[in-house]
C-alpha cells in the first residue's frame, strides 16, 4: 500500500500543550473540523491545504496563552511507519480517510 501524494496538500503533525480546558477543547474541536485525526492526546495528523494551515495558525493565535505551546510540523508518517520508526501504529494508520474533491 502506498500513500497518495498531492501537491495541494501537505502532511502535518499538530501538537499542543494548553493549560486551559476550554481553550484546549476548542482547539481539539477546531482541528477535527479541519479534517485532522487525533492520534494521541493533544497530537493530530493529517493533510492540509494552505487555507487550512492558516486556519490552524489563527486558532493558535486566538486560543493560546503566554505559557501554552503548539506546533505544526511537516510529516511523512507513512514513510516513518514503514521504516520502523513508529510503534503501535500500522501502515494504514496514516492513510487519508476523507475524500478530496478535485
Amino acid at each position: 500500500m502506498t500513500a497518495q501524494k498531492s501537491t495541494l496538500f501537505i502532511e502535518v503533525i499538530v501538537a499542543y500543550d494548553i493549560a486551559d480546558n476550554k481553550a484546549r477543547r476548542k482547539l481539539h474541536d477546531g482541528l477535527l473540523n479541519l479534517g485532522l485525526y487525533d492520534i494521541q492526546k493533544s497530537v493530530f495528523w493529517g493533510r492540509l491545504n494552505q487555507a487550512e494551515r492558516k486556519a490552524i495558525t489563527r486558532l493558535f493565535s486566538q486560543l493560546l496563552q503566554k505559557d501554552d505551546r503548539a506546533l505544526i510540523l511537516p510529516a511523512q508518517m507513512y514513510k516513518a511507519v514503514t521504516a520502523g520508526d513508529c510503534f503501535g501504529y500500522q501502515e494504514d494508520s496514516f492513510v487519508e480517510k476523507r475524500s478530496e474533491i478535485i
